[in-house]
């Protein structure tokens, strides 16, 4: 399905370009990164499970250095595991295909991630444009040997079907790694009591027959105490894990 999504990379330029724009804005003009290199996606390299991504942008927030953003285009059933933490034959993966691409990696490189919400394109229209802050995916983890789902990342399933149809979606920032209080109502800093690591390792699998473009900041370890008021600053919530 790659070809489906590096055929149409231009078409994603001006998307991108006003849904970063949007999540800049909304953080009060604190947050900075370069949009024009936000813009430009390549073709992910043979080993990749996902079909596009830009190179790797250094983030600021009010001037601090605090990470990096990377944009990432997923057609159906791309993912963005590999077998670096778990090999695949040691798992079972459940409902998921079985591939490389489904299997969590280790997030300890950093401190906190999110997911933003860029566009979505459906595939079964020709004439179809992208719906701005349209996106779900599944957020997957390993629990008793078997890959399974955490939680969504962006809207839930039925709520971004439902905006796939009224073409119309609000901005949508989801933790996919971090460290969250007893009441898991936000995301904290390491150094505080009571806190737990979430969503490491972890991998991000498209269950949707749709284009998805989406943006992951990933905070740097030393960056934490600035780099969360930057995640804060554009509504960043903890994901809802799900009971299995």
């Amino acid at each position: 399905m790659a070809e489906c999504v590096t055929d149409q990379l231009d078409r994603f330029r001006q998307p991108i370009h006003d849904s970063l724009l949007e999540y800049q804005h909304a953080s009060g003009e604190g947050l900075t990164f370069n949009l024009d290199e936000a813009m430009v996606l390549e073709p992910a390299p043979a080993e990749k499970a996902y079909s596009a991504r830009s190179a790797a942008i250094p983030v600021h927030f009010k001037n601090l250095l605090i990470g990096n953003l990377v944009v990432v285009a997923f057609a159906p059933g791309d993912c963005t595991g590999d077998e670096t933490k778990y090999d695949l034959d040691q798992l079972s993966t459940g409902e998921y295909p079985c591939i490389p691409g489904v299997v969590p990696r280790s997030k300890a490189a950093l401190h906190t991630e999110a997911h933003l919400t860029l566009a979505s394109l459906q595939t079964d229209s020709r004439d179809a444009e992208p719906i701005l802050f349209a996106g779900h995916l599944d957020l997957l983890g390993v629990r008793g040997g078997v890959i399974r789902k955490l939680a969504d990342l962006g809207q839930s399933r039925h709520a971004y079907e439902r905006t796939m149809v009224s073409r119309s979606a609000q901005r949508t920032v989801t933790a996919t790694t971090g460290y969250s209080g007893p009441n898991r109502i936000r995301i904290e800093s390491a150094r505080k009591p009571n806190t737990t690591r979430f969503g490491d390792p972890h991998a991000v699998y498209n269950p949707t027959s749709n284009i998805q473009i989406c943006a992951f900041l990933g905070i740097r370890p030393r960056s934490g105490g600035h780099g969360l008021p930057a995640l804060r600053s554009i509504g960043v919530r903890v994901p809802r894990l799900e009971e299995v």
